[in-house]
């Protein structure tokens, strides 16, 4: 996974308002009366897209992902803004990471990283998160709701097409996770490459959420609906769930 998909990430994801959610992580801690973080962990980091935006707020980051390729591309964007002092980066698998001795005043996971771990091993790195924290630190993260899964992404097939790539998306819906062919076209001199990966997200209740969340030892401070002070509808798309260690 995310290795064709690595070169064209920062091209499909300009939708994404990073600066907007790294706000609402602000406002989580001004309306929580607590200090803003000066050092924080980024998991599944992807090309640092929510990274950058904490660095340029003067915090240092350790930036977590499987992915060496996409590590790679966010050093690059690091050195490019003058921000790789801000950042300690790690290539490593969130269900084998293990909480480091230093303790952190934030952790935050951006665009559904937690919906590709199973239970065991998202419940593990609840734990591990929690750990990892000060006391009356947050954990603010984003899943993909139910409701994104059995209906819109389904068994449904999705094509896009860029200046310098393509893709067709192909669905596979089942009872608890849902998996993804992607089909990718990259844009090479006068032709394009095609490189295929497969990928699988996993399904979760808000109560399983919640239940994994306590057993870490977490309070819960409320789930909200894509980065917006709203209560999620039932056809919400994307969960935005803060806790408390």
């Amino acid at each position: 996974m995310y290795q064709a998909l690595a070169k064209i990430y920062d091209d499909i994801m300009t939708r994404v308002d990073y600066r907007a959610w790294v706000n609402f992580v602000w406002q989580a801690h001004s309306m929580l009366a607590l200090p803003y973080p000066t050092q924080a962990i980024d998991l599944a980091a992807g090309t640092a897209g929510a990274g950058l935006e904490l660095a340029q707020r003067g915090v240092d980051v350790l930036a977590i992902d499987l992915s060496s390729e996409m590590l790679a591309r966010a050093k690059e964007r690091a050195l490019g803004l003058g921000l790789s002092g801000k950042f300690r980066f790690l290539e490593m698998d969130l269900a084998l990471w293990r909480a480091p001795q230093e303790q952190y005043g934030l952790a935050l996971c951006f665009c559904d990283g937690l919906n590709y771990l199973p239970r065991q091993a998202l419940a593990g790195l609840f734990v591990q998160v929690a750990a990892a924290l000060t006391p009356g630190s947050l954990f603010i993260f984003d899943l993909n709701t139910p409701f994104k899964y059995q209906v819109v992404f389904a068994d449904n097939v999705f094509a896009e097409n860029f200046p310098t790539c393509s893709y067709i998306w192909e669905n596979s819906l089942q009872e608890e996770s849902c998996n993804f062919q992607l089909t990718l076209f990259l844009k090479e001199g006068q032709l394009y490459q095609k490189h295929q990966e497969n990928h699988t997200q996993y399904i979760y209740t808000m109560e399983e959420i919640a239940q994994y969340l306590a057993t870490a030892g977490f309070s819960w401070r409320g789930i909200f609906d894509n980065y917006r002070w709203l209560e999620p509808s039932d056809e919400c798309q994307r969960w935005t769930i803060i806790a408390q260690r």
